[in-house]
């Protein structure tokens, strides 16, 4: 087998927090799929990462730490931008949520988003990375989402918390 060992530190965010989001975003949709939260049909199944959002709207608080106002705002102020095609070349082109819809719905798609761009090859420091600091602040910023909506799941829908803490220290 080849040695991919290289490969890490080609990502344009920090490797660490890049594994870091990988981790606990994956952690997250196991413990969604397993508490039901699913969508798709007998072809495939995904997490329902929007019905967590509806779930957790009622007690979603964008204000509870300032640490979770910096991040909700830098994703509605500068959202991931979703790559595209133009013209057969690879480009980024920016893809603002509505504001009519919930906005943990808005940022836990936006958070999908920087899930895709990072792991779908967008984001390689040999590629088209037009700014690899904003890519940390991005997966940075969705951690601390993510967190956030782990933090309310352990206060208000604890069977999704267990589910992600499942086996651990």
């Amino acid at each position: 087998m080849r040695d991919f060992a290289w490969l890490p530190a080609q990502l344009a965010p920090n490797k660490g927090i890049a594994i870091t989001f990988w981790i606990v975003f994956s952690r997250f949709e196991y413990a969604l799929k397993r508490e039901n939260y699913v969508t798709g049909d007998q072809s495939s199944v995904s997490a329902h990462w929007d019905g967590l959002a509806q779930d957790l709207n009622g007690v979603w608080n964008a204000d509870r730490t300032p640490e979770l106002r910096t991040a909700v705002d830098y994703f509605i102020n500068q959202p991931p931008r979703k790559q595209t095609l133009q013209n057969n070349t690879l480009d980024w082109t920016e893809s603002v949520l509505p504001n009519h819809e919930p906005e943990l719905k808005r940022l836990l798609t936006y958070v999908r988003r920087v899930r895709n761009n990072l792991f779908h090859g967008g984001k390689f420091n040999t590629g088209l990375v037009p700014a690899p600091e904003r890519d940390t602040q991005l997966v940075t910023n969705s951690l601390i989402i993510l967190d956030e909506c782990l933090t309310l799941c352990e206060l208000h829908f604890n069977h999704v918390y267990v589910r992600f803490m499942e086996n651990s220290p």
